[in-house]
């Protein structure tokens, strides 16, 4: 069970860095902001990938069991 809540919490987290990043999108104006909202942008990424990869082992654990 907590590695579903671990799955919940990665997307949890990608999708408020994701929700950071476009707040930020509408204050762009140097190349210095634009890199940190890559930065925020990856990161949601990894996160999100984590997610889904503790999301896809969850249920191969399950169908392996059944």
């Amino acid at each position: 069970m907590s590695d579903t809540i671990d799955a919940l919490d990665n997307l949890t987290m990608a999708q408020h860095l994701f929700f950071a990043a476009l707040m930020a999108l509408a204050d762009i104006d140097d190349m210095q902001e634009r890199s940190a909202i890559e930065a925020v942008l990856s990161e949601g990424l990894a996160k999100l990938k984590a997610g889904v990869a503790a999301l896809e082992a969850i249920r191969a654990s399950g169908v392996a069991q059944s």
